[in-house]
């Protein structure tokens, strides 16, 4: 049997080996525990619920209304109030296999004190716990800064996941002209258009050229919940 519990992020952070993103999520709001019967000594997986970012594009596919008729200091307070991101879903390798992801999921968004779930993730087409705990899919369009940057890839004739490689950084860093040397500023440009990876620019090329890779990666956005929110007096009234 699996129990879940409220616990600290300092439990999330024990897993963070097991996760296939690097770095911290955003601001953490409410973190989960699993525990199994067989083993209650052990942490077999935890899940993390931040705040959301500003900037999701998908969110006017999934609900509409959210974003309609407010200005962005309006919009801003609505995703606060409304919405949570899960951050992290990390399940001991020593337990995998036992639905505990998506136990995770359905509790947290039982328990998430908000309307409205999202999930951003870069393996959903690997691994499905986010469609199993009930989540539905959304398509999220492409940004102009990735299409301007995936078109430089293009003419470049190199895919998103050689940006990874350290021969391919390097040439496209030390080139002086043709595709490659556009790809370096088409690189500068994309981190310079976003205030999450400006940083990025004065720091080290081959570290852009990774987070530019995860940034064109393939994703799949997972959402739950409507807006506005159902009363709850409807909702019974409907089951």
């Amino acid at each position: 049997m699996i129990n879940i519990e409220p616990c600290s992020s300092v439990v999330a952070s024990q897993l963070a080996e097991s996760h296939y993103i690097t770095g911290r999520p955003g601001p953490v709001v409410q973190c989960f525990r699993a525990v199994c019967d067989d083993a209650p000594e052990l942490t077999a997986g935890v899940l993390t619920l931040s705040m959301p970012v500003l900037n999701g594009p998908w969110r006017a596919l999934a609900w509409p209304a959210l974003l309609e008729g407010a200005d962005k200091r309006q919009r801003a307070s609505r995703l606060n109030v409304n919405l949570r991101t899960i951050s992290r879903v990390l399940v001991d390798p020593r337990f995998r296999g036992r639905g505990i992801g998506s136990a995770l999921v359905r509790h947290a968004i039982a328990y998430a004190q908000v309307p409205l779930v999202e999930a951003i993730a870069s393996m959903a087409v690997l691994v499905p716990l986010f469609s199993a705990a009930g989540m539905r899919r959304i398509e999220p369009p492409e940004t102009l800064r990735a299409s301007k940057l995936r078109l430089a890839l293009d003419q470049a004739q190199l895919t998103h996941d050689r940006l990874i490689e350290a021969d391919t950084v390097s040439a496209i860093a030390f080139a002086t002209a043709g595709p490659l040397a556009a790809l370096a500023s088409a690189l500068r440009a994309w981190a310079r258009n976003s205030r999450g990876t400006r940083r990025l620019i004065t720091g080290p090329f081959p570290a852009l050229c990774q987070v530019a890779a995860r940034g064109l990666a393939p994703k799949a956005i997972y959402v739950h919940g409507q807006y506005p929110p159902v009363p709850a007096t409807l909702q019974e009234a409907a089951s």
